[in-house]
């Protein structure tokens, strides 16, 4: 009987165990979405049209149909942009980073996902700090406050 208690009582454990996991890798994934982009306002006609070329950029990139592509928050300054994208019927969120290439005249993805941007990639572009405050350095293995 008293073997019987310990193993519920372990088995019980390793279950509240799992599900505080479960509930903190989500508060992590959430934290990894800038509280601007969860904001909601108008946008701009101009603002619409690079709207128009970002999700044409991702639809490229997921190679998903337009429709199942759920952008949520876009936010552009000049010639960079971050947001949140969905994969209907997926709750998952990724955050993605992008640029406007010059010379391509064209929105071009720099990441998306849930980790970490590679630091070189936003150095090559001079990607504002204020888009991406934390990278992850390659060659020290390690994450980088921008």
């Amino acid at each position: 009987m008293l073997k019987e208690n310990r193993t519920l009582i372990a088995l019980f454990a390793l279950v509240f165990l799992i599900l505080g996991l479960f509930w903190w890798f989500d508060q992590q994934n959430q934290s990894l979405i800038p509280e601007s982009l969860t904001s909601s306002s108008s946008p701009t006609p101009e603002e619409t049209i690079n709207q128009e070329a970002i999700k044409a950029a991702l639809v490229k990139n997921y190679n998903q149909p337009e429709g199942k592509l759920i952008i949520e928050a876009v936010e552009v300054r000049g010639s960079f942009a971050r947001g949140i994208v969905k994969i209907a019927p997926d709750d998952r969120v990724w955050l993605w980073l992008a640029h406007r290439d010059q010379s391509l005249q064209d929105w071009v993805l720099v990441h998306d996902g849930q980790g970490l941007v590679d630091c070189q990639k936003l150095t090559e572009i001079n990607f504002p700090v204020n888009f991406a405050g934390q990278c992850w350095d390659e060659d020290k293995e390690t994450i980088i406050d921008r």
